[in-house]
Formats: structure tokens, C-alpha cells, sequence
């Protein structure tokens, strides 16, 4: 009760946004708050995606063949962050799918190992890159072979995938944080996304959600241009200046 009457009576909320994809709900957020408080969105990845994308990494080379072979935007990114656990047999399922859907896949996963189906990487070796380790989100999202991105809708995979134009096909863990209100947002607030829905992964229709992107990718892309435009604008610096006059105004 403390912490909620200190954040109600603050004079300002520091957000991990940008105004040009969630402008038309600052006034709401700002609402929520007494003492005139104003919306800080000073997010800051954007401008730092040229610096990561020239990065020579192992993953990066590989993404590297597709624009190669002039194959732009046909690569399925594929990732559940550090929190999020799958079954086995939903696992499974997904590599099934990955392998049906057609196009090429990039998989950064968290587990020790993926699908039980004998020789499965085996037969996706010339088309899958499967990293059961950490990966440089943003650098991959930046990379013009990725056309697509099955998320667990962490907020940060969102902003990340938004701002570089890549559509997302929303697969939220409901027990986690507020990723199925960000996949709700993506598919019905930005229509930037579909939603996968669990009979989807039960009856291999995750191919079936790929195919109906082309609405969802232009509206992505939309999205991502209005991310480059507010960084080639200065409007997050202009927000951290103007948060920084305000604390120092305040202290003096």
C-alpha cells in the first residue's frame, strides 16, 4: 500500500516506450497519477541497433547467406527468453512445425536440448540455427533476412521486434507477468501480430498463422518506421533532456 501511494503521488513515470506506437495512451497512464505527473518515454534501443548489427557473430554469419541468395525476410526467429518453460512435448511440436512451415529458422533457446524425434537436426542442419544459449536479440531482429518473430511476448521482445519491422506471431506464457496483455496489444492494438493459439501448437497451425501475415507485416513495418523517425528526430533524447532539467530544477 506504501509503495502504490508513492508511485500515485510521484510527479513523473520513466516508461520503456516510445510515444510513436503508444502516444494515444500517455494521457491514460498520466491519469492514473495526482501532482499534474507526466510520461517519460525515453527507451534508447533504437539508436543503438547500427552499432550491434555489424557485430561478426557466429549467428550473424549465418543470417548473412540469406541476403546472400537474396532471400530478404524469409528467416522465422524463434525465441522464449531466460524465464519462460516448455514442455517437452510443446518442444516438440514447434520443431515439427519448424520444419513443416518451409521457410529457414533461427532458434535461440535456454534448454539443453530440442525435439525428441530422431535425426531432427540433422535434417534441418542446412536450414536451422538452433543456439541453446544467450543470444544478441536486437542484432538478429535487425537483420534483413528475419521475416518473422514467434515470441513469448516479453515487453522487451516486443519494443525490439516493433522497432525493427518485424511481425511477431504471439505465443504468450498466461502465467507470466503481463506478456498476454502485450500479445493482446500487438494482435488487436497494433495489428503487428497474430495470435498462436495452444490448438494451434495440438494441431500443427502454427504453419497456418505464418501464411496469413501479409496485413500484419506492412503494419509492422509501419510500426519500425516510426521507430527510426522518432530516434532521427531526437524525441526519446528530447524527453531524457527534458527529465534531467526537471530533476535538476527540483534539487536546486
Amino acid at each position: 500500500m506504501e509503495l502504490a501511494e508513492a508511485d500515485v503521488n510521484s510527479w513523473g513515470v520513466i516508461v520503456n516506450s516510445f510515444e510513436e506506437i503508444e502516444g494515444e495512451y500517455v494521457g491514460a497512464l498520466e491519469s492514473n497519477y495526482f501532482n499534474e505527473a507526466k510520461t517519460y518515454c525515453v527507451d534508447h534501443f533504437p539508436s543503438m541497433i547500427n552499432l550491434i548489427k555489424n557485430c561478426m557473430l557466429s549467428f550473424i554469419k549465418w543470417l548473412d547467406k540469406y541476403v546472400e541468395s537474396n532471400q530478404l525476410g524469409s528467416v522465422i526467429y524463434v525465441s522464449y527468453g531466460t524465464q519462460t518453460h516448455l514442455s517437452n512435448d510443446q518442444m516438440d511440436e514447434i520443431a515439427f512445425e519448424l520444419e513443416m512451415a518451409g521457410p529457414s529458422f533461427h532458434l535461440g533457446c535456454e534448454i539443453e536440448d530440442l525435439g525428441s524425434t530422431d535425426g531432427w537436426t540433422k535434417r534441418v542442419k542446412e536450414e536451422g540455427s538452433v543456439i541453446y544459449d544467450w543470444v544478441e536479440q536486437r542484432s538478429i531482429l535487425a537483420h534483413p533476412s528475419i521475416g518473422g518473430f514467434l515470441s513469448h511476448c516479453g515487453w522487451n521482445s516486443v519494443l525490439e521486434s516493433l522497432a525493427n519491422g518485424v511481425q511477431l506471431l504471439t505465443w504468450p506464457m498466461l502465467d507470466i507477468s503481463e506478456q498476454a496483455l502485450n500479445a493482446k496489444l500487438v494482435t488487436m492494438g497494433f495489428g503487428a501480430g497474430l495470435v498462436v493459439l495452444q490448438r494451434d501448437v495440438e494441431s500443427k497451425g502454427v504453419e497456418g498463422r505464418c501464411a496469413k501475415g501479409r496485413k500484419v507485416k506492412e503494419r509492422a513495418q509501419e510500426l519500425g518506421q516510426l521507430a527510426w523517425h522518432a530516434v532521427e528526430e531526437g524525441g526519446p533524447r528530447m524527453k531524457l533532456d527534458e527529465l534531467i532539467e526537471r530533476l535538476t530544477n527540483k534539487n536546486m
